[in-house]
């Protein structure tokens, strides 16, 4: 990240202690994959993307993929577990409430981070 917090392509962050975390692009604002330090030669994370640009498929380190289908102010990710998670966005970006398919209605977007179930 540069000092405004924005990704810089083709740079590593390094955290104090001189540990490289790496990222990978397949264009400019496509992440295509993460490498941390403790296991450098293994993605923990690898995303894929449609013809649009828009994201498609994310895979974590273990193979679990998760499927991604984004479209105006609505995301839906299914999830290994076969979750599916209804997301919907003001124009801004801000999460609004809304049903999911599989789970009672919940704003997962307004949720903190890592608390989506």
């Amino acid at each position: 990240m540069d000092a405004d917090g924005g990704w810089v392509r083709g740079r590593d962050a390094v955290d104090p202690l001189g540990y490289a975390t790496t990222f990978a692009y397949a264009a400019v604002g496509q992440l295509t994959q993460i490498y941390y330090p403790a296991n450098p030669g293994s993605a923990f994370l690898s995303m894929t993307y449609d013809t649009l640009g828009r994201p498609n498929q994310q895979a974590n380190a273990n193979g679990d993929v998760s499927t991604l289908r984004i479209a105006g102010t609505r995301a839906e990710t299914d999830d290994p577990t076969g979750t599916a998670w209804v997301s919907y966005f003001t124009p801004r970006g801000r999460g609004r409430a809304g049903p999911s398919p599989s789970a009672p209605p919940r704003n997962w977007a307004a949720k903190r981070p890592g608390s989506h179930r």
